[in-house]
């Protein structure tokens, strides 16, 4: 299954020692396309015939194995014929960032990196534009304070200057993934275009991710941040609250209170993240609960949820049950704590334990 994320992503520069910053590219949903395209080619994993239950009791959740990753047609096919099998679906299974980039040296670099990490960037050029940039800076605990240079940002723009291929993708799109960043740089009227992509999508058989990821400093108003997260979380399948954004919103105390409350309490599938404490969601009506253990170590927490995200996502795909999706996510989130920068490398990743139980 592909998934299709919107979202910015900036130049990121991060602190290493004394004056000496490493240069990176990172943004929320950007992260998390890149986490879901390593976490597929690093699985390759086959659906081993996992099932799940029936679309008469449960149509979404049948509707979201619909796609399998790396299935072969027989298995008498050759080993030619299976490499390009296995290529196509990769293709097929990968992840797709719509966004828009500037002219500049910096949004070429980014595309580059987008071939070399197997992220298909179908994004807008505007001419004259930059890309928007971010220093970051950690305390011993792995806190970060950061300062942005976005506000003239192509990406605030990419909705109303959609292309007609962009829009085409978005309305296809079977997995589709978006952030309450992605909202708050957006004006009003690009953000009920989007809601209106959105339906669409749904309608035509798709689903969305939704991640609120609140950022107080991007929304005009928190009126218009509860309102506008509360929209798209109505229009979602499958949702990913953090519990300090709920309690800063809306007030709520608990991730038990986070499932109960109007609009997620309709949503199909929601996984509350509550830093390291334990991870509950729901999927289907029945309550979830996975402790989580202490990283490691804690360096760097930039892209720690970006990350949870695909690897519950990669694991839910692959048909395994909502507890075992989230504790991979969590050993997934751990490693990326443990490393400085958004993206650590492929090869550090944890494999998912295709012996976990199914549905």
């Amino acid at each position: 299954m592909r998934l299709t994320g919107i979202g910015e992503c900036m130049v990121e520069l991060s602190h290493e020692a004394g004056d000496r910053y490493t240069q990176g590219f990172a943004g929320d949903v950007f992260n998390t396309c890149y986490y879901y395209a390593a976490l597929l080619k690093t699985n390759r994993l086959k659906t081993n015939g996992f099932t799940t239950k029936s679309p008469e009791t449960n149509p979404v959740k049948a509707k979201f194995f619909k796609t399998t990753l790396l299935e072969t047609n027989s298995s008498e096919t050759n080993s030619s014929e299976k490499n390009s099998s296995e290529a196509n679906t990769l293709e097929r299974g990968g992840a797709t960032f719509v966004s828009a980039l500037g002219d500049d040296a910096l949004s070429d670099a980014l595309l580059d990196f987008c071939r070399q990490s197997s992220v298909r960037a179908q994004c807008t050029r505007e001419a004259g534009a930059t890309l928007g940039l971010y220093l970051i800076r950690r305390d011993a605990l792995g806190e970060r304070t950061f300062s942005y240079w976005r506000n003239a940002a192509p990406a605030r723009r990419m909705i109303a200057k959609l292309s007609v291929a962009q829009r085409e993708r978005i309305e296809s799109a079977e997995l589709l993934l978006l952030s309450g960043i992605t909202l708050a740089i957006l004006d009003d009227a690009q953000r009920e275009t989007l809601r209106q992509l959105v339906i669409d999508q749904r309608k035509r058989g798709g689903l969305l991710a939704f991640d609120p990821n609140y950022r107080p400093a991007l929304w005009e108003s928190v009126d218009a941040a509860r309102r506008w997260i509360d929209a798209f979380y109505a229009l979602s399948d499958i949702a990913f609250p953090g519990l300090e954004d709920e309690r800063a919103l809306f007030g709520v105390a608990t991730s038990l209170d986070v499932l109960r409350r109007e609009p997620i309490a309709r949503i199909v599938e929601v996984v509350v993240k509550a830093g390291d404490r334990c991870i509950r969601g729901r999927a289907c009506g029945a309550v979830f609960q996975v402790p989580c253990a202490p990283a490691p170590a804690v360096v760097d927490t930039t892209a720690a949820g970006d990350a949870f995200n695909a690897a519950y996502l990669v694991a839910r795909v692959h048909r395994l049950s909502p507890n075992v999706c989230a504790a991979y996510a969590a050993r997934v989130a751990a490693v990326v704590i443990g490393r400085r920068g958004a993206i650590v490398a492929d090869s550090l990743l944890p494999k998912l334990d295709t012996r976990a139980n199914a549905e």
